[in-house]
């Protein structure tokens, strides 16, 4: 932890055993204005959860060039990763292993928490090609704004992601992911994220995607949609792959200003409990269909 000094830098963390404890990389104490430099953190092994964060709301700034996971992140309690501070750069983050947070009330991959800890998150790559989450993990992935202050002020958290891609498994028993004042400027999924009990994918509170890819399969196992935009601008949708629920596959709702480009899909719901495949209570500027819906 950064204590007595405000500068801390480290080069390379390299883990191929155990760490049945946390990994944690935070500010110590009153400390403001810290600096958090990391180059790289490498798992290869088991850490039972990563925490890097400047915590009680401090002033500071954390740079992580690399975060890689081959290994297992696996906390029984709690969040298996977790991100926090006023103002976080990362420059990639990649997991080809396992990581779980197995509660209820907490995600495998969380990007800030319900506190007024506000700034902003940049992240260049975060690419998935293991599993994110759990049936006993509320959320595979979860982008959270802070608390909700009257009037905006001052403003939420707010994360920037220039790529999100999924090419293995992220799951969530509430929601596979979650994203609140999110900025992305290209979604991509090409295999499977899955939730219990609500959305499997859901962005709210003025998020917007660019490009919102799917040749994969998204999909929610009860009376809710696979997709809910609310509040959230999503320029260009593309699906190629399945989306499917038991309740309605796409929830527009509100001021969801959107254009959709929905070709050869199969975006499908169980007609015996709502016969809607897309639900739209917003705007959407533009919606081709060429599929299945």
């Amino acid at each position: 932890s950064v204590n007595t000094t405000q500068h801390l830098t480290i080069q390379n963390i390299l883990n191929r055993g155990i760490i049945a404890g946390a990994l944690s990389i935070e500010n110590q104490g009153q400390i403001e204005n810290v600096f958090i430099d990391i180059n790289n953190i490498n798992n290869q092994g088991y850490i039972r959860n990563v925490y890097i964060g400047i915590w009680g709301e401090r002033n500071g700034k954390i740079e992580l060039d690399s975060f890689k996971n081959s290994g297992i992140i696996y906390n029984t309690d709690n969040n298996g990763v977790l991100f926090e501070g006023k103002d976080i750069q990362i420059g990639k983050f990649i997991n080809t292993g396992i990581i779980s947070g197995n509660n209820s009330n907490k995600a495998s991959v969380a990007i800030g928490q319900s506190n007024n800890n506000y700034g902003n998150t940049t992240i260049g790559l975060f690419l998935n090609q293991g599993l994110i989450g759990g049936q006993y993990s509320q959320y595979g992935v979860e982008f959270n704004g802070g608390k909700r202050n009257d009037n905006n002020n001052p403003p939420r958290h707010k994360a920037t992601i220039n790529h999100f891609i999924n090419t293995g498994v992220i799951y969530g028993y509430q929601r596979g992911l979650s994203f609140s004042e999110s900025t992305l400027t290209n979604f991509v999924n090409t295999d499977l994220i899955q939730s219990d009990n609500s959305s499997a994918v859901q962005t709210f509170s003025n998020s917007t995607i660019t490009n919102f890819i799917n040749s994969g399969t998204i999909t929610n196992q009860k009376d809710r949609s696979a997709l809910y935009f609310e509040n959230s601008t999503i320029t260009n949708f593309l699906n190629t792959g399945t989306i499917e629920a038991k309740g309605a596959a796409i929830n527009n709702k509100q001021e969801s200003k959107s254009k959709v480009e929905n070709s050869s899909s199969t975006p499908t719901n169980e007609a015996s409990k709502i016969s809607s495949g897309v639900i739209v209570r917003g705007t959407i500027d533009t919606f081709i269909n060429t599929g299945l819906i």
